[in-house]
């Protein structure tokens, strides 16, 4: 088993180059997995960074979909 060391610089790096949605929400998946959060529904809908907030949600995870929403209004 390999450990992997996330740092919030590297995913803003990720995010910031991402040039599609899709991109960014393979990001934010595989954050997501590597630090347990959930952040979809049942349906598969993506959590807003609001409500995942407001669950008491992780709040490095929150951080990262703010900075996710604003990457996708930007695309």
């Amino acid at each position: 088993m390999s450990n992997v060391a996330i740092n919030v610089d590297n995913i803003v790096n990720l995010l910031k180059s991402s040039t599609t949605v899709q991109e960014i929400n393979r990001v934010l998946d595989e954050v997501a997995s590597l630090t347990h959060t959930k952040i979809r529904d049942i349906q598969r809908n993506m959590f807003s960074a609001m409500r995942l907030a407001k669950a008491g949600g992780n709040p490095i995870m929150v951080k990262i979909m703010e900075l996710a929403e604003k990457r996708k209004s930007e695309i």
